[in-house]
């Protein structure tokens, strides 16, 4: 650019100036098509993960709003399980209960029939 500005250049020296400068523009157009297409790709894969967290994000909106739902169901299946414990527990009692009467009758049967099979006193 130094060689433009000086009032006696050849024709020669001028083409050469003129050369080195489109030289010169042909390189920053290729630096600029490169950033260029670097920042097109940049962009794509910026444009792939927008997508992708926008869809991450409606999966998770569809989760908190069934979340109120499935707690519900869960405390409904502990209530259930609860009393249907409840209701094993009553029943565990009702048959301690029974086997303990069954095991005085036993007892009360096998001293009756350890009497009817003893030999008679008078003997």
């Amino acid at each position: 650019m130094a060689e433009l500005k000086k009032k006696s250049s050849s024709p020669r020296e001028l083409g050469e100036a003129i050369s080195g400068l489109f030289g010169h523009l042909h390189k920053t157009e290729l630096t600029y098509e490169r950033r260029l297409s670097r920042y097109e790709k940049e962009v794509q894969e910026l444009k792939e993960l927008i997508r992708y967290l926008e869809s991450q994000n409606e999966q998770l909106k569809r989760r908190m709003e069934d979340a109120p739902r499935e707690f519900r169901n869960l405390e409904n299946k502990l209530r259930e399980a609860n009393e249907q414990l409840v209701r094993a527990y009553h029943q565990n009692e009702k048959l301690v209960t029974a086997l303990y009467e069954a095991r005085e009758q036993i007892q009360a049967l096998k001293e009756e029939v350890d009497k009817l099979c003893a030999p008679p006193s008078g003997f």
